[in-house]
Formats: structure tokens, sequence, C-alpha cells
């Protein structure tokens, strides 16, 4: 998946990718998904009805679920450093960015554990800030590993049908 180029709100390349397995493990987990089983409305963790009342229109929808299930993977770790570094201004604004991307792709679950992370984060509880931003990283990874399966999926289907999944 790593074709995707993003840029922004937009993807600059669209990708070449090969057949979509019949299978996926994901890897560190002992879980098999049949692709057929596996679409956003199926995944544990994201409410589409929510996150398309917020995004009604499909494709916009689908690059901002790329976007959360690319660009947000390190942002909690950089929230652990920034407050590590005393950086306590970034930590709070890595908290509240993902607590509204979250929420408004219906990542409801996710977007509490943010905020959650957020009002620690203006406590000044930073053991228990970085604590719970494990929880969150677990969270995020499982959530964004599924979505970004069901776009690559969903994008080879529409390339069978001459359709574009994820315009640029």
């Amino acid at each position: 998946w790593s074709g995707f180029m993003v840029s922004g709100n937009c993807l600059a390349d669209e990708p070449t990718i090969p057949d979509a397995p019949k299978e996926k493990a994901y890897e560190g987990q002992n879980l098999t998904i049949k692709s057929g089983d596996l679409t956003l409305d199926t995944i544990d963790g994201l409410d589409t009805r929510l996150g398309k009342k917020y995004v009604p229109k499909e494709a916009t929808y689908n690059r901002l679920l790329l976007k959360f299930s690319t660009e947000y993977t390190e942002s909690m770790q950089q929230l652990r450093d920034a407050y590590k570094e005393d950086k306590v201004v970034d930590a709070q604004r890595f908290a509240h960015s993902l607590k509204g991307v979250a929420g408004t792709i219906g990542a409801t679950e996710l977007a509490l554990i943010a905020a959650d992370i957020e009002q620690l984060v203006k406590d000044g509880e930073q053991d228990k800030a970085i604590a719970k931003s494990y929880e969150l990283e677990k969270t995020h990874k499982s959530i964004a590993e599924k979505i970004l399966l069901v776009l690559e999926i969903n994008q080879k289907k529409d390339a069978k049908a001459g359709k574009t999944a994820l315009p640029a």
C-alpha cells in the first residue's frame, strides 16, 4: 500500500495493487479474515453511518480514512516524545487532532481515548497520559490495518469495473 501518496487531503498518485488476496492474516495476530467478509461497515470500532453523516461524499470519506490510517500511525509516539521533552502544547495538539479525526470518521472509541489523553495532558498527568497512549496506539492500529485492507480490496474491485475508488 505504499503506492498511495497523501498530499494534504488529496492523493497524488494512483497505486498499482496486485490481485487482492482471498484471505489476509494480520501480522502479529492469530486472525485470518476472508476479504469478502470484511467491509468498512464490519470493522469493529468504526461506525461508518456516523462517519458518513459527517462526511457524506464517499470519495472524501475514503480519503479521510486513508489519511487516518497512514498519517496518524506515528502520532502516539510523537505524543509521548513531546510530553517527555516537556512540549505539553504539542502533546495536547496531537491528542486533540487525533480525537477530531477519529470522531469525524466514526471511530468513537478511539476519539474517547484521545479525549482522555487530551484531558490528562491538560491536567499535567504525564504518566497516565503516556500509559493511555499505548491503549490509543493499539486501538488505532487495529482499526487502521482493517481500513487499509478494505480500501485496497475496494480499489481492486473498482479497477476491474473501470472505476476509480479514490480519485485524486
